[in-house]
């Protein structure tokens, strides 16, 4: 039911927001991932007290798709579904950087370059104790 639901809802983003593919979607969405994961964890996750304002934006949006207003009501479920999944990420990435063919993807030695990168910029800044670290204005002018 989610896999046909996520397929509805890329034919009716690509069908410039079809109101029928979207609402179609939606509900089996809203339908089968209960069936996947388990009423009890769905609930206790979307209704868990720190991420009440995700839930209401994903909510809201998730409303609005279904009276009639689907590009206004999925930017409002993107921002809540990003608020409320967003903690994933780092996990996903780590995750996936042990999948052998897209493991090479997330490597490391571009972060590490990065890191090299600041650090070269922080050792080439040299302090001459200028005017606000005690020394003389004079040498300014």
């Amino acid at each position: 039911m989610v896999a046909l639901g996520g397929f509805t809802m890329m034919a009716g983003i690509a069908s410039f927001f079809n109101k029928f593919l979207l609402r179609l979607s939606h509900i089996l969405i809203c339908v089968g991932a209960p069936l996947i994961f388990g009423p009890g964890r769905v609930a206790g996750y979307f209704l868990n007290p720190k991420k009440s304002r995700a839930t209401i934006t994903f909510g809201a949006g998730l409303f609005l798709v279904m009276v009639g207003h689907p590009f206004l009501g999925m930017i409002l479920e993107v921002f809540g579904f990003l608020n409320l999944f967003g903690n994933m990420f780092p996990l996903l990435k780590v995750m996936l950087r042990t999948v052998p063919g897209i493991g090479n993807l997330f490597d490391r030695s571009a972060d590490n370059d990065r890191r090299k990168r600041a650090q070269s910029y922080q050792d080439d800044y040299q302090d001459d104790g200028g005017y606000y670290n005690g020394g003389s204005a004079e040498q300014y002018y």
